[in-house]
């Protein structure tokens, strides 16, 4: 059966539960009247395959697809035909310049008529160690070091030209990236249109990454800064991911995007602005009345002596910056003792990361103040909550703010994403309502530890941000309204 709309995501729903996930969950429930497709790109098998929800009925199919396959699958003959040499050629040798049409033309002449790919032809033919060397030039670099960087970047995309693609009108992509490129090979190879929707910037999240790993080889001296002077292969790495997010802009023919920072990085990555339209995330603020009363059942009962309490929501990796909040968290209870801090999110993407905030914790003698709960249903925890922090460097429009905001607690957020216009308002309308929390900059204990004791010494000030924040929520960011201008862009599309 064709499904209406097939979603194509990486690393998400249904087997991962955060801000992507359920937004997919709430789109599909929003729109019981239209049959949907998952294709959801994990790692490799040994990947998470326990749902972290349970699938809404109008889902009619589950793919799931490696990237990184321990074997790769070869279909039909080898290439004879010199065009489709010529046209792998003409597109690799115009990178990093991007030409949706020669990669069109590309994934055309390598599809079989039954729609796979003989990816050991690719690997392993004479013709594709003569592009290969084309492509080699000289890079003052070792060959050998070239040759294994180009293999393992490539193996996952490789994986993407076989993978089972389900027949829908629509293909949704969550993101850039590998997913974003599988839709392009979608629409390439099934039809229909693609849309993109980008909560974060994958390039931009990738770039960051790749530049503060060890993973990389890097041919040079290891005494380097990765920020202001990356080696060729973290260059390479990057700009992998540049040419990705390029091609799914072109491939679209619609792409969504949460905030008005994010679209102007998106047109100066590629996107043409007339295909891009801004969305916010919704939250279903009535949904939310249980929780709000909940917390002010439990604000009404606080006496002098109850602790100020702090949660902070997202996983524990380095891109939620955790040790800079730890740093805040030395500063406020130096002043503060009795502070109470939660820590509420998965704990397993980076166990390195993890044992590196506990040693700091145990440096500032934190641990009776800040407890790690692991993944948590935070619905449970928010009427404890007085404050919800981000310190992270780079977000989209994060959903921990809305649900912060529904339940009535303000929150302190670096300057990343569209965090400001959640704290001060985007309208003229929006900001008369005033701030509903605190932006602080990027990396700054100081200024996260400020903006916390004055919430706590400072009630009347506090109060405020309270109401600012559900009238915030009430008035800009219900789910019910973000819902139906999704449903109106399925039609449109479909209709086309």
């Amino acid at each position: 059966m064709k499904a209406d709309v097939c979603f194509v995501l990486e690393g998400t729903y249904p087997f991962v539960a955060g801000g992507v996930s359920t937004w997919v969950d709430q789109t599909i429930k929003a729109n019981p009247h239209l049959r949907f497709a998952i294709l959801h790109l994990a790692a490799n098998e040994e990947s998470s395959q326990v749902f972290k929800y349970e699938i809404p009925s109008n889902v009619i199919s589950l793919t799931t697809a490696y990237l990184h396959e321990t074997k790769l699958k070869s279909y039909g003959a080898a290439y004879k035909d010199n065009k489709v040499w010529q046209a792998i050629e003409t597109f690799y040798t115009s990178l990093p310049d991007v030409d949706y049409g020669k990669f069109t033309d590309m994934i055309q002449g390598l599809v079989g008529k039954d729609g796979r790919v003989n990816s050991k032809s690719l690997l392993f033919s004479r013709q594709s160690w003569d592009i290969l060397k084309k492509m080699y030039h000289d890079n003052n670099i070792s060959f050998i070091d070239f040759f294994w960087t180009w293999r393992f970047t490539h193996l996952p995309l490789l994986s993407l030209l076989n993978v089972d693609i389900p027949s829908a009108s629509i293909y949704h992509s969550a993101s850039t990236g590998y997913a974003g490129l599988l839709g392009c090979m979608a629409k390439i190879k099934k039809g229909g249109n693609l849309l993109i929707t980008e909560h974060g910037l994958y390039a931009k999240e990738r770039k960051i990454e790749i530049s503060q790993s060890n993973w990389v080889y890097d041919e040079r001296s290891e005494d380097y800064r990765a920020s202001e002077d990356m080696g060729f292969f973290r260059q390479w790495w990057i700009s992998m991911f540049m040419i990705m997010s390029r091609l799914a802009y072109e491939g679209a023919d619609l792409v969504t995007t949460l905030y008005k920072g994010n679209y102007d990085m998106q047109v100066d990555h590629g996107c043409p602005d007339d295909k891009l339209v801004i969305i916010p995330n919704g939250i279903d603020v009535d949904g939310y009345k249980d929780v709000l009363a909940a917390r002010e059942k439990v604000r009404a009962e606080k006496t002098e002596e109850s602790r100020f309490t702090i949660g902070f929501v997202g996983r524990v990796t380095p891109i939620k910056d955790v040790k800079t909040f730890v740093r805040a968290i030395k500063i406020v209870v130096d002043k503060y003792p009795k502070l109470h801090v939660l820590v509420m999110g998965p704990m397993e993407e980076d166990p390195e990361y993890v044992d590196e905030c506990k040693i700091l914790i145990d440096m500032f003698d934190l641990n009776d103040n800040i407890e790690f709960t692991g993944r948590v249903n935070v619905r449970e925890y928010y009427p404890k909550l007085d404050v919800v922090v981000l310190t992270s460097v780079s977000e989209g429009l994060p959903f921990v703010i809305l649900e912060a905001h529904a339940a009535g607690i303000p929150c302190i957020s670096s300057d990343v994403g569209a965090c400001k216009e959640l704290l001060t308002g985007l309208t003229q309308e929006d900001q008369a309502l005033g701030p509903s929390g605190v932006i602080t900059y990027v990396a700054s204990p100081g200024e996260t530890a400020e903006a916390i004791l004055r919430m706590i010494q400072d009630e009347a000030y506090y109060n405020k941000l309270c109401v600012a924040s559900l009238s915030r929520v009430d008035m800009f960011y219900r789910l019910e309204d973000i819902n139906a201008r999704y449903t109106h862009i399925y039609h449109d599309l479909m209709r086309r």
